[in-house]
């Protein structure tokens, strides 16, 4: 061959190979995009739950003080004494307990 047909490389490969090059920076692009919407998502969902479990753990520490509350002084809701007599000693009637059956 001859020193002048020989060419480094026709413009039209270097032109196809930058179409390639762009079409991959592009699919990485949308791919990035896509992670942070997923993440972003990921985000929102983990704070719903949160609030979620908030939610229901504040019911859950109501529900046990109520129970404790009953099982500390039952005898108030059986005719017992007040809290006001309770607290004085005055007045007070011990309910007997009921025979079972």
């Amino acid at each position: 061959m001859a020193a002048g047909t020989r060419s480094a490389g026709s413009p039209g490969r270097a032109l196809k190979g930058n179409l390639h090059l762009a079409e991959s920076e592009q699919q990485v692009l949308i791919a990035y995009r896509q992670a942070i919407q997923r993440a972003f998502g990921d985000v929102s969902d983990a704070l719903i739950g949160y609030g979620k479990l908030d939610q229901v753990r504040t019911r859950q520490q109501d529900t046990v003080a109520d129970l404790q509350e009953r099982v500390a002084f039952p005898h108030f809701a059986n005719g017992g004494t007040t809290c006001t007599d309770a607290g004085r000693g005055a007045g007070r009637r011990i309910q007997k307990p009921r025979p079972s059956l």
